[in-house]
């Protein structure tokens, strides 16, 4: 009789303690159940439908939406539409990209120190004047004059807004930086038709450029005094 009234006295404690355990081991369940599931939590990014060449407006056909595991989504991707207006690509991006801030620069990150924006044109009469024509949209350039012309005393009247002038004393050539690193907003063949960044082997003879309307005057009265030369800045 003592046995039974001992066991019936235990028997509530072992209750106890197994409810406790099975309560224990259910809570480390569910938060290994929520680990886990958090590694696949979803998020929504932007990604690209095909690929972008360097110096491209992008467009509603370059993106689609797209959810991802949060941990393959890196820093700086973009999630809000309203942050994929008015942005030219930096480089090349690959189709099937998350977009991210550092693919791209905003238009008015390019003309923010302008008073009033513009885009200028020119064009070479000889291709080594533009780097063989191979400047393509998104590139920067520094754009030269070159007088064969000038007398040594006349270099210092140039409208050049840089010191970065040449002159050669024993032909009266003169060499000066017109403008420095200026973006390039789209070029064409010489017959004038627009050449796509994706091309690498149509020649580019016209040149449009971002400029500030105060200093277009200038711009376009340095080039008249002598031929231009480009040159490509490497980035």
């Amino acid at each position: 009789m003592k046995k039974d009234k001992k066991e019936r006295s235990i028997l509530p404690g072992v209750i106890i303690v197994s409810l406790l355990v099975a309560v224990i081991v259910y809570a480390v369940m569910l938060n290994a159940e929520k680990t886990a599931l958090s590694d696949y939590e979803k998020g929504t990014v932007y990604v690209t439908t095909k690929p972008i060449p360097k110096g491209t407006m992008i467009t509603a056909d370059y993106i689609t939406q797209k959810e991802v595991d949060k941990s393959l989504i890196p820093s700086g991707a973009v999630s809000n539409p309203e942050n994929l207006t008015e942005l030219i690509s930096v480089y090349a991006v690959d189709q099937g990209s998350i977009i991210t801030t550092g693919m791209f620069t905003a238009v008015n990150d390019i003309t923010k120190d302008m008073t009033q924006p513009v885009v200028a044109g020119f064009k070479a009469d000889d291709l080594y004047q533009v780097v063989g024509g191979v400047l393509r949209s998104g590139d920067r350039i520094n754009i030269y004059q070159v007088n064969e012309n000038a007398n040594k005393g006349d270099t210092s009247q140039s409208l050049a807004n840089t010191d970065d002038n040449w002159t050669d004393a024993s032909s009266d050539t003169a060499a000066s930086l017109v403008w420095g690193n200026v973006f390039v907003q789209e070029v064409f063949d010489s017959a004038g038709a627009v050449i796509s960044t994706s091309d690498s082997t149509t020649p580019a003879q016209r040149v449009n450029i971002y400029m500030d309307n105060d200093n277009v005057a200038a711009f376009y009265a340095a080039l008249a005094q002598g031929s231009l030369r480009v040159v490509k800045i490497c980035e």
